[in-house]
């Protein structure tokens, strides 16, 4: 479901302002959200990229099963300076590490025996999101990050948009003013959290 709703985000922001974007698919895996992409936007360029040769592979198979030809697959590793040969982009998608290392045993085969590791473990998570920051801050480019974890969401962001479900509307949009760099343990980190929280019906966990 994470993967349908980042595309739908990224066409949101997208069609009928810039068609033919460059788009960056950060550790790309199966290559699902830049064929999407490259599917809907056709005039767009997409860069799908992964550090693993095995997702790479399977990103090409499915480019070529999708017949896609304005999409590029690149190895490269998310925790490096990028080369400069890869230039910049209008946006970049990513579906980040959710899974604490101590959960992935209990996770189900189908997710256990062909992630890898690195794709389910939560300090990957925290490495990418400063990452992702560092590239952000590079490239003065437009981000947008669909993500559940609240914590997540104000280290990223610079606003929060808190959705209501069914049906998805915008309930609230929540500027993030905060001194950089972002302290999770802070008291004016957690007071967004406990805010954002209670918009969403989770007042249990917001005793701390």
């Amino acid at each position: 479901m994470d993967t349908e709703v980042l595309v739908d985000a990224a066409l949101r922001v997208l069609v009928g302002r810039k068609m033919n974007a460059r788009i960056l698919d950060l550790c790309s895996g199966s290559g699902c959200i830049g064929c999407a992409l490259a599917h809907e936007l056709p005039a767009a360029r997409v860069v799908m990229v992964d550090i693993s040769d095995a997702a790479l592979a399977v990103s090409k198979e499915n480019l070529r099963r999708n017949r896609q030809n304005r999409t590029i697959c690149l190895k490269a590793d998310a925790l490096e300076k990028p080369p400069m040969s890869i230039g910049t982009f209008d946006i970049i998608v990513s579906n980040p590490p959710y899974v604490a290392s101590m959960d992935i045993l209990t996770l189900d085969s189908s997710v256990r025996d062909y992630e890898p590791l690195g794709a389910l473990d939560a300090f990957t998570r925290m490495n990418m999101q400063d990452e992702i920051l560092n590239i952000w801050r590079e490239q003065k480019q437009t981000v947008v990050m669909v993500t559940h974890d609240v914590e997540e969401a104000i280290y990223m962001g610079t606003r929060v948009l808190v959705m209501e479900p069914r049906p998805g509307r915008v309930k609230a949009d929540i500027p993030i003013e905060l001194a950089e760099p972002k302290q999770r343990d802070s008291e004016e980190f957690q007071a967004y959290r406990n805010r954002i929280l209670k918009m969403l019906d989770l007042k249990h966990h917001t005793d701390y």
